[in-house]
């Protein structure tokens, strides 16, 4: 089952009002592709490397510069691809947690 950004910041049943950017730390066996607009997709992007369409969100975590939104990449802008899936996952989890010691968690 695919996991969202969003479950990490969910507190007494209700969702944040604000989910952060948190990083997804760089790895020797990360991936990276030129995005193609008008053909290149997060979701197939996700699909392509981790075999589920559902994790655009954690290749937008792994490149700040991208602003967080897909409809804004220019074409042959270098993505990162974090791989693999699960320590990228993890790595995010982590950084969560540290945030939320910080911060809180709202």
């Amino acid at each position: 089952m695919a996991s969202g950004r969003y479950e990490y910041f969910i507190t007494d049943g209700a969702r944040s009002n604000l989910v952060p950017f948190v990083a997804v730390p760089k790895q020797t066996t990360d991936y990276y592709i030129y995005y193609e607009k008008g053909k290149s997709r997060l979701d197939k992007i996700s699909y392509d490397y981790y075999g589920n369409p559902n994790y655009g969100w954690i290749i937008l975590q792994a490149n700040p510069n991208l602003d967080g939104l897909e409809f804004n990449i220019e074409d042959k802008t270098l993505i990162r691809v974090p791989y693999p899936l699960d320590t990228a996952l993890t790595m995010f989890q982590s950084n969560v947690k540290v945030y939320q010691e910080l911060y809180g968690k709202n």
